[in-house]
């Protein structure tokens, strides 16, 4: 059983960084481009820079989750996940990093818990689903923000 679970975390990490999507989260993240990140390509249309900022709050929210953080996430989850400005180049590259900086911490959690302990500030889901809703949302996003970045890139 040991083995299936050494292989079950492999996957999550593989997904964790992109794996099978064929979107490599660092690769994408490290490339964003911030003179285009406030820009719109339709006025119900996220910015790279709003996606982005929601995917780094939902990773920390994710973290608290693994780390059995009940005060963070229940303090937090109230709290809309988008910005409410645009960004500046310095904030743009301080979450850059945050983020990337929170996916590695991830792949060491992935490694050192107990994947199937049920969370109790979030349904009593198990850690190994809570990993795999940030893998499904990550990719979800960086399509998003791809497709952005390629209609604002002529």
């Amino acid at each position: 059983m040991e083995k299936q679970i050494e292989e079950f975390r492999f996957h999550l990490k593989d997904g964790l960084i992109g794996g099978d999507t064929h979107l490599y989260t660092n690769e994408v993240i490290q490339k964003l481009p911030f003179d285009i990140a406030n820009n719109r390509i339709a006025p119900t249309v996220s910015t790279i820079w709003e996606i982005f900022f929601h995917m780094y709050f939902w990773q920390m929210l994710i973290i608290a989750l693994l780390e059995d953080d009940d005060s963070t996430f229940k303090e937090n989850i109230k709290l809309k996940s988008f910005p409410k400005d645009e960004c500046n180049q310095n904030e743009f590259e301080d979450y850059r990093n945050r983020f990337l900086d929170g996916l590695a911490y991830v792949e060491k959690i992935i490694d050192n818990i107990d994947l199937f302990q049920p969370t109790p500030n979030w349904k009593n889901v198990q850690k190994y689903k809570i990993l795999q809703i940030l893998l499904q949302h990550n990719s979800y996003h960086l399509g998003q923000i791809i497709f952005i970045q390629k209609s604002l890139v002529k």
